[in-house]
């Protein structure tokens, strides 16, 4: 197969934007942005190469989610990896809790129209990462979740989903390549060298780590080159989770300054407290992986 590969960071500023606001709008299709929707938002975002308006624009996504609608209307003339990608990753991030909410739904039917998908191959990328995920559930001894791994990504082609859409490039921190190739080649999966943060922009968070869980195969060298890139990773995951932390203090501080005796404030601020929350738990789980 074609090793070529395809850099998020080439496609226009616009459509970055409106690949993350639309994971942000359909965790919070259900008024309700849950902590396993953020983990996986945040595993994903790379907002390296954003102008600093558009950077700020995304991560105020948290505290005030887009439309779904608009954000597709950004993505919907991009390329097909693009499109398949956002569409595997909103699938990832509504399934995040194991429960697919009728907002959500509605959300994902919305998303499958604008970016063309077919139902053929919506089925075929929610299996995937079914399939992922129950593999990372059983671990690489199960052979029944192996193959359901391989059957899963073989059903990808044969939809027309491009492989070249379940990886990408030219993000500056990831996993180890190497170990994600040779990991997908024991399974006969035959992927080309890629970078691992493009796997998970491309693959879906939650595929991605599941897959890397058991794939860091190779030398001894390559796994330490493995390990310093899960650490920078993580270090960038945690660097915009604390990002994001300190917008909500500021926002609740703000609020509390116009007064907090106001009942629209106080709810406000309720909603706030317990996003954040949510936030510092993500991130001490992360920062628990660095210990």
């Amino acid at each position: 197969m074609s090793e070529a590969t395809y850099d998020i960071k080439t496609a226009p500023e616009s459509q970055r934007v409106g690949f993350f606001g639309s994971l942000f709008a359909i965790a919070n299709a259900d008024d309700s942005v849950d902590k396993e929707e953020l983990q996986l938002i945040f595993e994903t975002l790379d907002t390296d190469g954003l102008s600093e308006s558009n950077r700020k624009r995304v991560m105020g996504f948290l505290l005030d989610p887009p439309t779904l609608r608009s954000c597709l209307t950004e993505v919907a003339n991009g390329s097909d990896e693009l499109r398949f990608a956002l569409m595997t990753n909103l699938i990832d991030v509504a399934l995040a809790d194991n429960y697919l909410d009728p907002k959500e739904k509605r959300g994902l039917d919305e998303a499958q129209k604008s970016l063309k998908i077919s139902d053929e191959q919506r089925a075929a990328l929610r299996k995937f990462i079914e399939a992922v995920r129950e593999l990372r559930e059983k671990g690489e001894d199960d052979s029944v979740a192996v193959e359901g791994v391989k059957q899963a990504v073989a059903g990808l082609g044969a939809v027309g989903i491009p492989l070249t859409a379940v990886y990408f490039t030219g993000a500056v921190v990831g996993f180890s390549a190497a170990g994600i190739t040779s990991g997908l080649a024991a399974l006969g999966l035959g992927f080309g060298m890629v970078t691992g943060i493009g796997v998970a922009v491309a693959l879906g968070a939650g595929a991605y780590y599941g897959l890397s869980y058991f794939m860091d195969t190779g030398n001894s060298r390559k796994k330490a080159n493995a390990a310093a890139d899960r650490e920078r990773r993580a270090q960038l995951v945690i660097q915009n989770l604390q990002a994001a932390i300190n917008e909500v203090i500021r926002r609740i501080d703000d609020l509390k300054k116009r007064g907090a005796q106001a009942a629209a404030n106080e709810e406000a601020i309720r909603n706030l407290q317990q996003r954040l929350g949510r936030l510092m738990s993500v991130k001490a789980k992360k920062e628990a992986t660095l210990t």
